[in-house]
């Protein structure tokens, strides 16, 4: 039970079930469709997984298949999972009040939430005013002085994607551990998960890392991070995430926008496609805008990454193109069940 209601589907199905591999699954559609991508993209690798198997990965265009890139706003899923891990701990809770922390954002009638804060909903702008924070300052300084923006609207009504919010959240998190933001990274989530060609350096070593979009990472310590998530919080063997932990990154956190995603924002990442019926997510991404895309398939239990550094509308059209490809794939591969999240227990939009 999550909160007094019944495990999502995918997590039930993953326990129950566990890993189911695939059969037949036709490679070389997939190769065709991203060779014709390279005109457009350039350099570029793709890997997917699927019940705790590596069933596609390639690169083009000269990329190197250890590369490090800047992932921009795919940084943002790394940071929902540390913030998730201090939630398993107990250090604090999505509905705890930010004004707890910062009193210049005590809005009446509405508080404001760290739910609100890794979901664009705080109500505060999206985009750091030019000169607002610098390299030079600690990520406490930063966030004191973004507190001090005015709010543009009540919590948990409109959606303001930026990083304003998420950096005014990971103070709060360095607060509450006690330890600095790269470090807590390092201990709760790239440590764990040894992706230890991933970090908040993107834009060199600062105390005030960015939050939202300062990441860098590689297309095999991603992959890690998306299997993990994809297996309710496991890898290895090893737990990362509580399922309650992951279950919320993927949950609707924005169900009573006046403003928002049409299929609702987890925290961190997108909620491409849902159930109808249930509203349950069953495909999930997160991509920069230079167009690296992390994403898990809940419905045929899939985790994928596009690692490029290029243009991301043209990387989104490939991706949909290739999500559409799988799903043909794999709905119609006679060797693979097709079951909500199968394979977790093994181990589970435009550019923004």
């Amino acid at each position: 039970m999550i909160g007094g209601r019944a495990l999502p589907l995918w997590i039930a199905a993953a326990i129950l079930v566990g890993a189911v591999s695939v059969h037949g699954l036709d490679t070389g559609a997939i190769d065709r469709l991203l060779e014709d991508a390279r005109r457009d993209l350039g350099a570029f690798a793709v890997r997917l997984v699927h019940g705790g198997e590596v069933v596609y990965e390639r690169v083009f265009g000269g990329f190197a298949i250890d590369q490090k890139l800047p992932i921009v706003s795919a940084t943002k899923w790394l940071s929902a999972a540390v913030l998730q891990s201090l939630v398993d701990d107990g250090l604090l809770s999505l509905d705890d009040p930010v004004s707890a922390h910062y009193a210049t954002l005590e809005v009446a009638g509405a508080p404001m939430t760290v739910r609100h804060l890794f979901t664009h909903t705080s109500g505060l702008p999206g985009d750091v005013p030019e000169g607002a924070c610098t390299d030079r300052m600690s990520l406490a300084g930063c966030a004191e002085a973004l507190a001090g923006l005015p709010v543009l609207t009540a919590p948990g009504r409109v959606f303001l994607y930026g990083e304003v919010s998420m950096q005014i959240g990971g103070a709060i998190a360095e607060r509450v551990s006690g330890v600095g933001w790269n470090e807590l990274f390092v201990e709760r989530i790239a440590r764990p998960l040894r992706m230890f060609d991933t970090d908040y350096l993107a834009y060199d070593a600062s105390a005030n890392p960015v939050i939202g979009g300062g990441a860098r990472s590689t297309l095999r310590d991603y992959s890690r991070f998306v299997c993990m998530l994809l297996a309710g919080g496991i890898l290895d063997g090893q737990r990362v995430l509580s399922v309650e932990a992951v279950a919320a990154i993927l949950a609707n956190q924005t169900p009573e926008m006046v403003y928002g995603p049409a299929n609702g924002y987890g925290l961190g990442c997108w909620r491409e496609r849902v159930d109808p019926t249930t509203g349950e997510a069953l495909l999930v991404s997160s991509p920069g805008a230079h167009g690296f895309t992390p994403w898990i398939d809940l419905e045929h239990g899939i985790a994928g990454v596009i690692a490029v550094h290029g243009d991301g509308e043209r990387v989104r059209s490939v991706f949909l193109q290739l999500i559409a490809l799988l799903d043909g794939l794999f709905d119609t591969d006679e060797g693979a069940a097709v079951l909500p999240g199968e394979g977790l227990a093994g181990a589970a939009a435009s550019p923004r």
